[in-house]
């Protein structure tokens, strides 16, 4: 093997670990490789909010707790899950009575600020994507949240996601009715 040969494998490589092929359509750009954590892990599933559990409601802190993970931002000394930051929230005032997180209390950690609760465009949410913008979408007729995580090229209607609880890794915009908008850095 040649050494140029050799270099443009490894080009390719680094590509192919930088998309992610969902159909023969869609080809998406993942720039921040989140974890997935799903709500009803055994591990924390059944952990109490204030009255429901993190399998029943907790899409939104799970979403949160995984893009915490991500930049390695931890909560009392341990490695973000839902299950330490619902411990935590419980112990910071972070949940509503009807177990809704209030967001603004996640900016008591280091490295975290709310940017809001907002609509975006499909370019806003590019854009915050590739500059490391934790972007949180409210799906199914505003009764769920995931991560987003991805983007597919032209058209951007198509947005790889995490999803908490069901097994689905698209949605569509169209699917959107809202957003949770972070930044947060290691």
């Amino acid at each position: 093997m040649s050494p140029s040969w050799l270099l443009g494998l490894v080009f390719l490589s680094f590509i192919l670990s930088q998309v992610k092929v969902i159909s023969s359509r869609d080809i998406f750009v993942i720039p921040n490789k989140y974890p997935l954590f799903k709500q009803c892990n055994k591990s924390w599933g059944k952990d109490v909010m204030e009255h429901d559990t993190i399998c029943e409601v907790g899409c939104l802190m799970s979403c949160c707790a995984m893009a915490l993970n991500y930049y390695k931002i931890s909560v009392d000394q341990q490695t973000t899950t839902p299950g330490t930051l619902n411990t935590w929230l419980r112990n910071n005032g972070g949940y509503l009575k009807n177990d809704g997180l209030i967001e603004n209390v996640l900016q008591k950690l280091q490295n975290v600020k709310y940017i809001g609760s907002k609509n975006v465009t499909d370019s806003q949410i590019i854009n915050n994507l590739d500059n490391g913008v934790v972007t949180i979408a409210h799906v199914r007729n505003g009764t769920h949240f995931v991560l987003i995580t991805g983007y597919a090229h032209h058209p951007s209607e198509n947005w790889a996601v995490n999803d908490p609880f069901f097994n689905q890794t698209v949605y569509k915009t169209s699917d959107i009715v809202g957003f949770q908008v972070f930044t947060m850095k290691q």
